[in-house]
């Protein structure tokens, strides 16, 4: 049986949330958090919000900074890898196009084409990506729901491993330990490795 037209929704309950759970302590922020989303602040709210504000210093060193951009994200992150004192590795994407109808040619220029393309036209999908251990990670795009690697699920990269192929070295594995062990461990059975049992 197909479900089409309105006849779908009439399988739907309508339920309105009317209490505030998060904030049902602080009555004041939840105020101030309502009236700032309909742009009425009031000068105590504004107070409110600023009381919160913490400077740089006073930020822990492993907590996860949001921001309003990808280029501010990706100004702290440069920041960051610059900060971390431990070895560098660079991963280089591997382009390929799948099409049997274009030539050699065609192939080279747009493969050309496309390292030169701006993260937010590649899904933010880095041409060349650096990596160090220590340092905290987060996926950003759903790579597998059901496995728990979805975007917003956060790790520290612990290991690197790379093979040399004529002089050159490339990244051919992550380590990444994940705030929930459950995270990736589909994906770590399905690769039998010493490093799986920590």
């Amino acid at each position: 049986m197909i479900i089409t037209g309105t006849s779908l929704w009439d399988q739907f309950r309508y339920f309105e949330l009317t209490e505030i759970m998060r904030q049902r302590e602080d009555q004041a922020f939840a105020i101030a958090l309502n009236n700032m989303s309909e742009g009425n602040m009031t000068h105590a709210d504004i107070q409110l919000i600023k009381s919160r504000e913490k400077t740089s210093n006073e930020i822990p060193n492993e907590a996860i900074h949001l921001f309003y951009s990808n280029a501010g994200a990706n100004d702290f992150n440069l920041t960051k890898l610059a900060n971390t004192m431990t070895e560098e590795f660079i991963s280089t994407a591997k382009d390929t196009i799948k099409s049997s109808s274009l030539t050699e040619r065609s192939r080279a220029n747009i493969l050309k084409t496309v390292k030169s393309f701006k993260p937010s036209e590649t899904q933010e999908m880095l041409h060349k990506l650096q990596h160090k251990t220590s340092i905290k990670y987060m996926v950003t795009v759903n790579i597998s729901i059901s496995d728990g690697l979805v975007n917003g699920a956060t790790g520290e990269l612990m290991q690197v491993d790379s093979e040399s192929h004529r002089s050159e070295s490339s990244v051919v594995r992550l380590w990444i330990k994940f705030a929930e062990s459950r995270v990736g461990s589909f994906a770590r059975s399905k690769q039998p490795h010493s490093r799986n049992a920590d």
